[in-house]
């Protein structure tokens, strides 16, 4: 009886956990895919609405300024949102909020100036790779350390290869295309290896019981900047396959 009880405490915390962490990374997709479609439908229209007031060209400037605007108040938040987790705040939330938000007005480009049926086809796609990666990482026996290295070489790999391009760059006009697409893969292939392993170390943390708010949302955060980056390179990689 007092076993019985014991498991069913585990599988509580276990599930508590991990039905914290997707809850948390789904609310910051949908925050974004919000605040990136309403964006993007404001820009497309002020730019080519003939119901638009506002000069085409200047419009499109602003939308600009505003989407990197928004970029760097991701990078800032991002930055703050470990401060606060470090410190345990009771408002590390509302930073991962102020987070998705600030996405959403960086990839509102996306939506006004990609057309629809490459973003569709982009989200299936992204929807059933983490759905794969989702599947290796929660039903793998134990750690996937090993995978987790490979990532790291790769990575590592691609980044020398980034610097010998560079200064393949410098010596020969328009350097070698080979080689970028090579990188371009490789940190792609890295980024997947990491978001399952990101995902198999919340496992192993609702094994472990930890069942913590703020830990929720830092796990929710990184699985939520790695769903972003694989939805934005797929976007990217589609609309050249169709440019061809």
């Amino acid at each position: 009886m007092e076993y019985t009880s014991s498991s069913n405490v585990a599988g509580k915390a276990t599930s508590n956990i991990l039905t914290k962490t997707f809850k948390y990374m789904f609310l910051g997709i949908l925050i974004t895919a919000i605040f990136a479609g309403g964006l993007g439908a404001l820009w497309q229209f002020l730019v080519f609405s003939p119901q638009s007031t506002v000069n085409p060209r200047d419009a499109y400037n602003v939308s600009y300024g505003i989407m990197i605007g928004g970029g760097i108040a991701a990078i800032i938040t991002s930055v703050v949102s470990s401060v606060y987790f470090l410190k345990q705040s009771k408002h590390l939330l509302v930073v991962y909020i102020l987070y998705t938000i600030f996405m959403g007005i960086t990839l509102s480009g996306l939506v006004a100036w990609v057309d629809w049926k490459i973003l569709l086809a982009a989200v299936g796609i992204t929807a059933l790779a983490f759905g794969l990666m989702t599947i290796i990482g929660v039903f793998s026996k134990g750690n996937l350390s090993m995978l987790a290295v490979m990532g790291i070489s790769i990575f590592s790999g691609a980044a020398i290869l980034s610097l010998v391009l560079l200064i393949v760059s410098l010596t020969t006009p328009g350097g070698i295309p080979v080689l970028y697409w090579i990188i371009d893969f490789a940190i792609f292939v890295a980024i997947m290896l990491f978001t399952i392993c990101d995902i198999n170390a919340v496992k192993q943390m609702a094994d472990a019981h930890i069942d913590d708010k703020n830990v929720a949302i830092m796990c929710a955060l990184r699985l939520y900047t790695d769903v972003i980056y694989i939805f934005v390179r797929i976007v990217y990689y589609i609309s050249i396959a169709t440019r061809r």
